[in-house]
């Protein structure tokens, strides 16, 4: 229980963001995600077919193309291919692989998705994550 304790203490605080990431993919829930966008920012976002999108988004157009994204592609499965101690300063990528299936045909795909997350100085009682997405890329396996 102890070394528990320690080894917790000494994992860095990215984790914890990692493991918002694949809860709110696994949850299909937008809220979450948007909890992890910068305000006052726009965020790249790059999803291949069938999703097939990319732009610079606000914080809350981001929120509702995720509500619709969740809503049309609910996940199969999400998990992470990153190593939790990957930190690189103040920026860091979080690799990871998700399945889904497109409600419209019942497909299924599979995209390796890249979170570019970036540590803020600010946070706010709305969104008090040390950790922000700034740009999520996917790419079909």
């Amino acid at each position: 229980m102890i070394l528990t304790l320690i080894f917790s203490l000494l994992t860095p605080q990215s984790n914890t963001v990692f493991k918002k990431i694949e809860r709110a993919f696994l949850q299909n829930n937008a809220s979450q995600l948007y909890l992890l966008f910068p305000s006052g920012n726009h965020i790249n976002l790059s999803f291949p077919e069938p999703i097939s999108f990319s732009d610079q988004l606000t914080d809350q157009q981001a929120y509702f193309l995720f509500q619709k994204i969740f809503s049309n592609y609910p996940t199969f499965e999400f998990y992470s291919l990153s190593e939790e101690r990957e930190l690189q300063n103040d920026n860091t990528i979080f690799k990871s692989r998700w399945s889904f299936k497109d409600k419209n045909n019942n497909n299924q795909y599979v995209y390796h998705v890249f979170f570019l997350l970036k540590k803020s100085e600010k946070t706010g009682k709305k969104k008090p994550e040390k950790w922000k997405i700034i740009e999520i890329k996917a790419a079909r396996i």
